[in-house]
């Protein structure tokens, strides 16, 4: 019996081993899935505020695009109603003319009436960074208004220069330090980085200088375009007359140095894009694609700068 006591506890210890291990994991497991709910609960709270922000964000460009509206609609009945003799002279505090204010906000009724009333397309007011209508029309994407400029004269300002300044800001010991730089843009820059084809399509035609360069830079058209990777403009600019395909900006770089893939790449060299130039620190596309670890155009300019 005692043998027959002891083999009982031994078993009775075993199960209760078990129901405890059992107890454990359950525990665990049912842990496990709160904190999962938690997540499951966070991520469609998190859901749910995007959605919310995202229908804000709409509410709010719809007021503001109503707003405007608004705003071109007044001011093109009270240009009708009073007699302004020069509209170029009435400008915002920012230095704005009606006629920047219609081409930022794609305001075509308003933009129609001030080019009825003989206004400068070119002039840029009295803003600080030297803008014009064009550049803002292109820089909102309001493609339309953008040509309308142009057919109204505003080739002038698709190479026009436009400082945009930037405020970089360093945080030392605490401390915020504010440099402002400056950086040179242009109408026409503006139009490659985003795929305006239109847009520029309509500036060649009216005879922009497709190898206009940033003094700051040396950058033509042909440097931008490939280096976002707008595979599309690059084929309407090499294919025009005046192209220069190896003009080199103020680095000796080519437009080859600017990091496009090699489909862009084969296009360029086939239309006589030289890949053995070396820039002014003796770099050539290839080295540099090399640094950047972009092992599958290194390989391509491999084959043909052997």
């Amino acid at each position: 019996m005692a043998g027959g006591d002891n083999e009982l506890s031994v078993a009775t210890l075993s199960l209760g081993e078990d129901e405890a291990s059992n107890n454990q994991l359950d525990e665990e497991y049912e842990a496990f899935v709160h904190v999962l709910g938690i997540q499951e609960d966070d991520e469609e709270d998190a859901a749910a505020a995007d959605n919310e922000a995202e229908k804000d964000l709409e509410e709010m460009e719809a007021e503001a695009g109503a707003l405007m509206t608004g705003f071109g609609t007044l001011a093109t009945a009270l240009l009708q109603r009073l007699a302004v003799d020069n509209v170029d002279s009435i400008v915002d505090r920012h230095g704005w003319t009606l006629l920047m204010q219609a081409a930022n906000s794609g305001l075509s009724e308003l933009l129609e009436e001030l080019i009825k009333r003989k206004v400068d397309v070119n002039y840029g007011g009295t803003a600080k960074d030297s803008t014009n209508s064009l550049y803002l029309a292109i820089e909102s994407e309001h493609t339309e208004v953008a040509l309308l400029l142009l057919k109204n004269g505003a080739i002038a300002s698709a190479t026009k220069l436009v400082t945009t300044p930037s405020v970089c800001a360093d945080q030392e010991d605490g401390d915020e330090q504010e440099e402002e730089e400056v950086d040179d843009d242009c109408a026409l820059f503006q139009a490659c980085r985003f795929g305006h084809l239109d847009v520029i399509k309509e500036m060649i035609a009216l005879g922009v200088d497709v190898n206009f360069a940033l003094p700051s830079t040396g950058d033509r058209a042909l440097h931008v375009a490939v280096m976002f990777e707008m595979k599309e403009v690059v084929e309407l600019l090499v294919e025009s007359k005046d192209i220069e395909l190896n003009a080199l900006n103020e680095s000796g770089q080519t437009c080859l140095f600017g990091g496009a893939g090699v489909e862009l790449l084969q296009l360029l060299i086939a239309k006589g894009v030289d890949p053995k130039i070396k820039d002014v620190d003796g770099e050539t596309a290839l080295s540099m694609a090399k640094e950047l670890g972009d092992d599958e155009v290194a390989e391509f300019l491999e084959t043909v700068t052997a």
